[in-house]
């Protein structure tokens, strides 16, 4: 929806997206999904219109790699990509504000800025996906609070149904209006169900009533901290990182191990519900 939302609004149909971003398997959320194997080899073609530019991944940057900090080196390449093989003005840059599926990844507040400069010059709305950050995960509302900039558009699932499938598409009024104004239609079979709604209105309401924002942020740092004494402790052990509670503990070569529990009431607890996942590892450096 987000994909049909920002072409219908600007009139463009190029986008950009983040290599080992993930966001969905239907034809056209595959499409601007920045990884490639299982989930591209058998399909064919992908819809057209997609760039791809490097993650901010510090830990194994191409860019800064055998220097103290980061350099921007991945933002000035997405720049390059935008400027030699787009038209140089495509409708949306999607953008995770924490790249959960690839391992946690978080990326700094000067890569965030430096894309908002970028997309800003060239009129590129900001779309940030946040199916697995939103609603309070990382110890804010939104994963994108973390960094002092507000995008465009922003997309939730999972963290908003609470269990049951349930999506939104959030924007200003402005663009909102401005798509409908252009012939955007934005419904389905199940647009506005009533008891997705209240399902989500309901889980919004526990996640308010119970304090699970600050939860999340109080028992994340509790989180970090072990996290951080298993990767000085352990040989194998590369990089803990992530937000809240949303976690991982990289492999030193080839395994991230992306740790989300469902809820930790206090330091040291166990889950209140059993988790319904066990940590997915992610394959890849």
């Amino acid at each position: 929806m987000a994909l049909r939302l920002v072409r219908k609004y600007t009139g463009r149909f190029e986008v950009i997206a983040l290599m080992r971003g993930y966001h969905g398997q239907s034809y056209g959320s595959a499409s601007i999904t920045g990884r490639g194997g299982m989930l591209r080899e058998g399909y064919g073609p992908m819809p057209t219109g997609a760039s791809f530019v490097p993650p901010p991944y510090t830990y194994r940057c191409q860019f800064c790699k055998g220097e103290a900090c980061c350099n921007l080196g991945c933002a000035d390449a997405a720049e390059y990509v935008i400027d030699t093989s787009t038209s140089g003005k495509p409708a949306a840059f999607f953008f995770e504000p924490m790249m959960s599926a690839a391992g946690q990844i978080v990326p700094s507040k000067e890569w965030i800025h430096r894309m908002v400069e970028i997309c800003k010059a060239r009129d590129i709305l900001m779309v940030a996906p946040e199916a697995l950050t939103c609603f309070g995960r990382t110890g804010k509302w939104f994963a994108f609070e973390h960094f002092d900039f507000v995008p465009d558009i922003v997309t939730c699932s999972k963290g908003l149904g609470g269990g049951v499938p349930l999506c939104a598409v959030v924007t200003s009024a402005e663009i909102a209006d401005g798509a409908v104004a252009k012939g955007y239609m934005p419904f389905s079979s199940h647009a506005g169900d009533p008891l997705l709604c209240a399902t989500g209105l309901a889980n919004i309401e526990i996640v308010e009533r119970d304090n699970l924002v600050e939860n999340a942020r109080v028992v994340g740092a509790y989180f970090m901290e072990k996290l951080l004494k298993m990767q000085n402790q352990y040989e194998i052990a590369g990089e803990a990182r992530g937000l809240g509670l949303c976690r991982a503990l990289t492999g030193g070569s080839s395994v991230s191990i992306v740790l989300m529990p469902v809820r930790l009431s206090t330091p040291g607890s166990w889950p209140r519900s059993p988790p319904r996942r066990t940590p997915a590892s992610v394959p890849g450096p």
